[in-house]
């Protein structure tokens, strides 16, 4: 256990600074002593450390801070017990605790107020683990920009404001979340695109990052992707999985028999699609064994079932059995 002095000069920053840090972004959590002096643990020192080789890096300390106490520390290989432990404090404390920063959001939109806007995410970030804030906030910010902008309260500038940040935000968290693709032999790459035409990303990264902090190898192609241009992908890299997402039924009707056909071209390949267009109803797709991932699916507890349907060693052949999910 060190007092702020001591950590202060092992991290080779000061001790102000520190102290902004840990009131701004939560990172240090120190415990108190008998005397009830303030004692910062190993655990706080290693962050620091690791901070120290992100900013060396060119990160920014507002990036870090996205990112969090406990996914720093693992991301660099280091056990995340004590912060880990405590994380409520600064992740999801109270159930309804969420919904103080949808409305600001959605308010930012309606003013078209881009420092609002960021601000509101910078505080729901420094309150809450990026986790809530992608699965909760984000979600339910999103939803309810799309319903005033079909009141007109929103206007179309308003809601590419907000979707344009809140996509560079996921981004981030995105990139820097589980392994890089062909890092491991074991596992073959998880690959995220939109349906030709379809350029609503932010639901399929939010589910991209979920499968990304839970150890998956996941190659996110964006928006509008060709399937010549995915089957390049499935072939160059042996993918195991391909995950599609698609909100418009005009352009899921257009596209629909070619992608049946790219399923057939795949059998050992598993094929989720998810986003509004999809329904429950669609009996063809599960037939053929795709895996429907039904609206809302980016909430993290109905993720693990399809995320180890993704997982795939090499040496395994893959089942084909029907199977989805009620969001």
């Amino acid at each position: 256990m060190y007092k702020i002095g001591t950590l202060a000069k092992k991290s080779g920053y000061s001790p102000n600074l520190l102290r902004v840090w840990e009131k701004r972004y939560g990172f240090l959590q120190p415990l108190r002593g008998s005397g009830g002096q303030r004692l910062y643990p190993e655990e706080d020192l290693n962050l620091l450390l690791v901070i120290r080789s992100e900013l060396e890096k060119g990160r920014s300390i507002g990036e870090l801070a996205l990112l969090g106490r406990a996914q720093l520390l693992l991301s660099a290989g280091l056990p995340a017990g004590s912060g880990a432990a405590r994380q409520p404090q600064h992740g999801f404390g109270e159930q309804g605790e969420y919904w103080d920063f949808v409305g600001p959001i959605v308010e930012a939109a309606v003013a078209l107020d881009l420092t609002d806007l960021t601000r509101c995410l910078d505080a729901a970030f420094s309150r809450l683990s990026p986790d809530v804030v992608v699965h909760k906030v984000i979600a339910a910010a999103m939803e309810r920009v799309g319903d005033e902008w079909m009141k007109g309260r929103v206007t179309v500038a308003g809601e590419h404001m907000v979707s344009s940040l809140i996509e560079y935000r996921l981004r981030n968290l995105f990139e820097a979340s589980g392994p890089r693709v062909g890092a491991s032999p074991a596992q073959s790459p998880v690959i995220f695109a939109c349906f030709p035409g379809e350029e609503h990303r932010i639901g399929l990264l939010s589910v991209a990052y979920c499968l990304a902090r839970q150890g998956l190898p996941v190659l996110y192609l964006g928006a509008s992707l060709p399937f010549s241009a995915l089957e390049v992908s499935i072939n160059q890299l042996g993918a195991g999985s391909v995950w599609l997402s698609v909100t418009s039924p005009e352009i899921f009707q257009s596209n629909r028999k070619q992608f049946m056909g790219l399923i057939a071209s795949y059998p050992s390949v598993r094929f989720i699609i998810g986003g509004q267009a999809v329904t429950a109803e669609d009996e063809q797709l599960r037939e053929v064994g795709c895996h429907l991932c039904l609206y809302p699916c980016s909430v993290p507890d109905v993720i693990p079932p399809l995320m180890r349907a993704s997982c795939k060693m090499n040496v395994v052949a893959r089942s084909r059995e029907k199977f989805s999910v009620q969001g």
